[in-house]
């Protein structure tokens, strides 16, 4: 028998089967084996061990940690660069969970690419979520198809950012359908982006886990900064959203989550109800995103709205719309509503004084909106700018990305973490990333439920399916009455537990804005794993 080179060549000996993963014999392997040991000692050959592709061999591992260090460029020693790919190597090899399946290249792809790159933080994270995978490279057609970057090579890793995708009169973040012309027509140049991939989740990291939901908005997390908007300077820099505990900083505080402190003391008294339900440690926290206006809160609306006002709005212009900031809109019996008293104006409106408006930050984007033919950004424009690419039309309750909250915040009774760098919100929640999901999914699939330890739980699906049963049944009888007035109350009651495709209404949202909690079952493991949402 001739000498094999690889497993492959040992499946191609006789049809592969699961009880059988080396396709042929254990005798027969033996037998090969024990010819090339033979073979290289008669030779005299020098060598610290006898390369072998045979994941049962001990031998196995080294052989790996040679062939990846190869493919990033070489072995040399002497050579700082070989070096340094031999380190990759090694962690990869440390990383690999070894199978009898040869042939699937999970990651391997996006690691020798950054390694090549010089990005040699993005080469250890990539590394690390190559990881979830068996080792692809040991010959054959999968290890040509890793070289040439061939379409047989799935990432790891989740893309974010990119350029605002097209829009049409359907496009949900839109203020006004007919916006999307505005919004297809805009220039706007962003920075290269900090953080432009997010490892995906494993499923071991989620089985059998409590977890808690919460809202987040849909803005932009890759740290890119909006450097122009039709040509006029802007110099924002879009730090929020689902991913924005896989921000560095964010890593490196050991933060995973960002909100208002109130918002945050509440999300850990979840935690800890949830925990109750799992022996597992560490809470999930699975953040579910809000609808299309979901950015306007955000700082980095008016950071990119005022500042072009700014320079676009002639002086006469800017004194109408400063006068409604503040002193609001005019209602029909002569007072006004929804100012902003002591406000300093769009020339004098720094980012440090938008940041502390908080929620009053919508006020100046609205007022913005009702002037956008003085040459002002209209909301949708402001909207596209600073929402991340993928979730311009998601639903309601789609989950894009996973943490684990650390146990000593919500067990400890702390109430945060620490102060958040986020400047739309001061707390954050302690935890460390999981991955992200590969593509959204809606937080129903993991059927939470809500209320508290004080007013008991109950599974969301089924209260928001008798609520809806009782606002039918309201509605029937303001039918049979015949009250238009109070018909049409009835109907708008009704609409609010509607729930289709992905569109909650008002109620439902509203019901689950607080949270929600429960386990991450098996069965629903492996749903998502079914649906190509997380890895195996």
């Amino acid at each position: 028998m001739a000498e094999l080179s690889s497993l492959r060549d040992l499946e191609e000996l006789r049809g592969y089967t699961q009880s059988n993963p080396l396709s042929v014999s254990p005798q027969e392997a033996t037998d090969v084996l024990n010819q090339r040991e033979e073979s290289a000692r008669v030779a005299g050959t020098v060598s610290p061990f006898q390369s072998s592709f045979n994941p049962f061999n001990p031998n196995f591992r080294a052989t790996a940690q040679n062939a990846i260090s190869n493919m990033l460029g070489g072995s040399n020693i002497a050579s700082s660069d070989n070096y340094l790919g031999g380190r990759v190597a090694n962690t990869l090899t440390g990383l690999l969970d070894f199978s009898p399946v040869v042939g699937d290249a999970v990651g391997v792809g996006d690691t020798i690419t950054s390694y090549r790159q010089g990005d040699i933080p993005s080469t250890v994270i990539n590394a690390a979520a190559t990881g979830v995978g068996v080792l692809p490279i040991v010959g054959g057609p999968a290890s040509k198809a890793v070289k040439a970057g061939g379409n047989k090579v799935r990432s790891a890793l989740r893309d974010i950012g990119g350029d605002i995708p097209v829009t049409s009169k359907e496009t949900q973040l839109l203020k006004r359908p007919n916006d999307f012309t505005g919004v297809n027509s805009m220039q706007v140049k962003y920075s290269d982006p900090e953080l432009a991939q997010v490892p995906i989740a494993r499923a071991e990291d989620l089985i059998d886990r409590a977890y808690m939901t919460g809202i987040t908005d849909t803005s932009r997390s890759g740290l890119e900064i909006v450097e122009e908007v039709n040509g006029i300077p802007i110099e924002a820099k879009m730090r929020g959203g689902a991913y924005w505990g896989y921000q560095p900083e964010q890593i490196k505080k050991k933060q995973a989550f960002a909100s208002a402190e109130g918002a945050i003391s509440g999300q850990l008294n979840r935690a800890n109800l949830a925990q109750k339900a799992s022996n597992r440690e560490g809470v999930v926290f699975a953040p579910h995103g809000m609808v299309g206006s979901s950015p306007d809160f955000a700082t980095m609306s008016v950071d990119v709205a005022v500042p072009y006002a700014r320079q676009v709005i002639n002086k006469s212009d800017k004194r109408f719309i400063d006068k409604q900031i503040r002193e609001g809109k005019k209602k029909k019996d002569g007072t006004f509503t929804g100012g902003i008293e002591g406000w300093v104006g769009i020339d004098k409106a720094s980012e440090e004084y938008l940041s502390g408006l908080g929620g009053k930050r919508k006020l100046v984007l609205n007022a913005l909106d009702d002037y956008r033919s003085t040459g002002a950004l209209d909301l949708s424009q402001v909207r596209a700018i600073v929402t991340d690419p993928d979730q311009f039309d998601q639903p309601w309750g789609s989950v894009n990305a996973f943490y684990e909250l650390d146990p000593s915040t919500y067990m400890g009774k702390s109430r945060v973490q620490g102060v958040s760098s986020h400047p739309s919100y001061a707390a954050a929640l302690g935890g460390r990333t999981l991955g992200a999901a590969a593509k959204p999914f809606n937080i129903t699939e993991l059927s939470p439920n809500m209320g508290t330890a004080r007013t008991g739980e109950i599974n969301f699906l089924d209260e928001m399916s008798r609520r809806r049963a009782l606002a039918q049944d309201r509605l029937a009888r303001e039918e049979v009455i015949g009250v238009e007035e109070e018909i049409g109350k009835a109907r708008s009651a009704l609409r609010g537990y509607d729930f289709q495709d992905g569109k909650a209404g008002s109620s439902i949202q509203g019901a689950l804005k607080a949270g929600g909690q429960g386990v991450i079952t098996r069965d629903m493991v492996d749903d998502l794993i079914r649906e190509g949402i997380i890895l195996p």
